[in-house]
């Protein structure tokens, strides 16, 4: 997309979401910016380069004024011209990574906080999906990089999992669905790699799901449950003997209802 039709974007964008000064100001004080350092290094205002160095810079203006009224606008310029299907489609190491990683990274700003596990839990489970790419193309130059933003969102989800087991267990039983299914694709591609992904952060996520397990177990043995219950608790608590806790999770959600 060449320079004018970019502004001419923005312009639209302007008039449906009416920008504060503040922000419309810091936007064009950054283009100008860009343009006096392209003009400096001889990056030419309609190459490819240029137009990604806009992009990049004003997605940065975005994230430092981290308003979530502009989140969706900048998504939508991102898109144009292509450049947000090309990100979409990068994996960790790649030059439009950053973009994808933006993108990503700005639904977590505007999501509830109890919501923040089911997502972080996504974008480890969009790491696995980066890894099985990375494996069936032969990639390896990107499997570093992809691990590490793998451990690193394993780590956030294993953090927001914890909180909410402490200060709210129904939502995290609901949340668990979505561990459980992590640990499971997990477990396939550390197969497939032949290695042991997230370390640490996978025990912590273990140890969170064991605790939540535990308390639901102590709940339910004060409630009156039907025969049903009974035999479905008595098998819970033999995974936990056996420390099979996904599986007591799976049964546990057919107790609370949240078993699709």
């Amino acid at each position: 997309m060449e320079e004018k039709e970019l502004l001419h974007t923005i312009s639209l964008l302007k008039t449906k979401i009416k920008p504060k000064e503040d922000w419309a100001f810091l936007l064009k004080k950054q283009i100008l910016r860009e343009e006096q350092a392209n003009t400096l290094v001889g990056i030419g205002h309609r190459t490819e380069g240029g137009f990604f160095v806009r992009v990049v810079s004003m997605a940065r203006t975005f994230r430092m004024l981290q308003n979530p009224v502009l989140v969706t606008p900048v998504i939508l310029l991102l898109m144009v011209g292509g450049v947000g299907y090309a990100a979409s489609k990068s994996l960790p190491g790649d030059t439009l990574y950053s973009v994808r990683s933006f993108v990503e990274r700005s639904r977590l700003s505007v999501v509830p906080e109890d919501q923040k596990t089911i997502l972080h839990v996504e974008l480890a489970q969009k790491r696995l999906e980066d890894l099985k790419k990375i494996t069936e193309e032969n990639k390896v130059k990107n499997l570093h990089a992809t691990i590490q933003q793998l451990e690193g969102n394993i780590a956030k989800a294993s953090q927001e999992f914890t909180v909410l087991v402490e200060k709210e267990p129904k939502k995290a039983l609901q949340a668990s669905k979505g561990i459980v299914e992590l640990q499971k694709e997990k477990n396939k591609v550390e197969k497939v790699l032949g290695t042991t992904l997230g370390g640490k952060e996978a025990e912590e996520l273990e140890i969170a799901t064991k605790t939540l397990v535990e308390r639901e177990v102590a709940d339910l043995e004060t409630r009156s449950l039907t025969p049903e219950q009974e035999a479905i608790l008595s098998e819970i608590k033999k995974d936990v003997e056996q420390k099979e806790y996904q599986n007591a999770l799976e049964q546990l959600w057919k107790i609370s209802g949240t078993a699709e």
